[in-house]
């Protein structure tokens, strides 16, 4: 079964590539997966849920108890799944339910370290402190104060996972999606975010970093001090001051620097903007169905076309979208409910 039609997770644990890339044993399918996200957005909580069932039960976790479990229920449904998400024949929310909460727990990061590409752990590292996972849904934005005192602004869609006490010679955190730090400095102790193949690394600073699976590159954004960006699979390091970015494409592999740009357009949705800056129809239409909770297809033409354009999120989404695609004398089709369909002229 081609998994652009899958109904249930189970669809996903049934075919070999799918598993084979979780696990391990094809990191080089990482551009292919990064991709197939991008392209089939509306398959995001399938695809995290499988991921997710896969690397817990890999590990042979033991049994909670139902006391335990049923205080670990409602964590799990904030980031991974929703009440009417479809498991299919199997049964497998159930189990699933069981397996996820020993990740939240904590007992399941033994199991779930060897997906570093995935979520961004470090294969060889060691939990001996306390890890708290705070996760936001679409539409959803959370605080978070670390116990050093820095402070962190999880946009949506996004989860961020933390020791409680920060024990080491490094300050080490763990990012999927898109968060604000203002980090306190401390010469002794860098403040390092891992993200997926990239990792951030500074003393003292505000920056932005973006890290969604589906989009085709991240970005870290200097606001204020110098940050130092490392590409996990090449070794190479670029060094950033503020209005300054630094673009991860996953397709090549490639890390830049790009400069004189407005570092605050990049923390615009921290203050309830949006702020495109010639990013891909494709990615900016994956902003919009994490920022208002909606589902939106388009023609293959316009996927490319660029899009500079400012929004304030209390706007209308239909609105928004007749904008965006004025200038490719297109059309918004609202299909049913939460879903819209764009079609318009090629840009290219």
């Amino acid at each position: 079964m081609r998994l652009e039609n899958a109904e249930a997770v189970e669809d996903f644990l049934e075919n070999d590539p799918f598993r084979r890339w979780v696990i391990g044993e094809r990191p080089q399918d990482k551009v292919y997966w990064t991709e197939w996200l991008a392209k089939n957005p509306e398959k995001r909580k399938l695809y995290q849920t499988a991921v997710a069932l896969l690397l817990t039960l890999e590990g042979k976790p033991d049994e909670l108890s139902d006391e335990t479990l049923a205080g670990q229920v409602s964590l799990l449904n904030q980031r991974f799944l929703e009440p009417e998400l479809p498991v299919g024949r199997l049964g497998l929310r159930q189990i699933f339910l069981k397996a996820a909460a020993v990740l939240l727990l904590g007992l399941g990061v033994a199991w779930l370290v060897k997906n570093g590409p995935i979520f961004g752990l470090n294969p060889k590292s060691k939990t001996e402190v306390p890890h708290t996972l705070v996760a936001t849904r679409n539409r959803e934005q959370k605080k978070v104060l670390l116990e050093d005192g820095s402070v962190v602004w999880l946009n949506d869609a996004s989860t961020l996972r933390y020791p409680t006490h920060f024990a080491g010679k490094s300050r080490e955190v763990v990012l999927e999606g898109e968060a604000y730090f203002e980090v306190q400095k401390d010469s002794k102790r860098p403040f390092v975010v891992q993200s997926g193949t990239i990792q951030t690394r500074v003393l003292g600073t505000s920056f932005d970093v973006q890290a969604y699976q589906d989009n085709r590159a991240m970005r870290v954004t200097v606001i204020k001090g110098s940050v130092e960006v490392k590409a996990k699979d090449s070794n190479e390091t670029i060094t950033l001051i503020p209005n300054q970015q630094a673009v991860y494409t996953n397709a090549d592999r490639s890390l830049i620097r790009e400069s004189n740009l407005n570092g605050k357009d990049a923390i615009g949705w921290h203050a309830g903007k949006l702020r495109f800056r010639d990013v891909s129809f494709l990615e900016a239409i994956a902003t919009l169905q994490r920022s208002y909770d909606v589902r939106i297809t388009m023609d293959e033409s316009i996927k490319d076309c660029l899009v500079y354009a400012d929004f304030d999120k209390k706007e209308d989404i239909e609105a928004i979208l007749n904008m965006l695609l004025l200038s490719l004398d297109g059309k918004v089709t609202h299909m049913s409910g939460t879903v819209y369909h764009l079609s318009g002229r090629s840009c290219s």
